[in-house]
């Protein structure tokens, strides 16, 4: 299933994006907070870039990109200090469920990110088998709301007490 965005979508999303205040990179202090890496694994160009730009609101996250599994194993080989994953489940050459797989079983190879699974689809499979393997979380991409995004990311990023959506019905953002 290939997701486009029209031109509607897009000037919505664009509209939802601007709206949101650049998040404080400092904290109370006045001290410059810690910059987070994270790593977008999205196959199709439109959700990907959408994802990216609505994270770089946030000052203190850096964001990479990968458009499949392969390519996302190759970042995290040369980026071990990457702190969340965000990995679609459906992309060509490795699935999602196969990549959170590889990085669980070799975290001298790929770190030890979290990882979040994102979809459009409910796949009560894919979601437990994600679960098992440890994801943190899982996430609907279809109608995500900007300032979840930011609010989710930044929580995972930084409390020990994420209330993650895996255990009920709170899977969309």
């Amino acid at each position: 299933m290939q997701l486009l965005y029209s031109d509607d979508d897009r000037q919505q999303l664009s509209s939802n994006i601007s709206d949101i205040s650049n998040h404080d990179s400092y904290d109370s202090g006045g001290v410059v907070a810690k910059k987070y890496k994270i790593l977008m694994v999205e196959d199709e160009d439109d959700p990907r870039i959408v994802f990216k730009s609505i994270l770089e609101l946030n000052t203190s996250f850096e964001v990479l990109t990968a458009n499949d599994g392969v390519s996302c194993l190759e970042i995290l080989e040369q980026n071990k200090d990457i702190d969340l994953v965000l990995l679609d489940i459906v992309m060509p050459t490795k699935d999602g469920i196969q990549t959170l797989t590889e990085i669980v079983q070799s975290p001298e190879r790929y770190g030890k990110p979290k990882v979040v699974m994102l979809s459009n689809l409910g796949g009560e499979i894919a979601f437990e088998t994600a679960k098992k393997l440890g994801a943190i979380d899982f996430w609907m991409k279809i109608d995500t709301d900007p300032e979840q995004l930011l609010k989710k990311t930044q929580s995972i990023l930084t409390s020990t007490n994420y209330e993650s959506g895996l255990d009920n019905d709170k899977r969309v953002i």
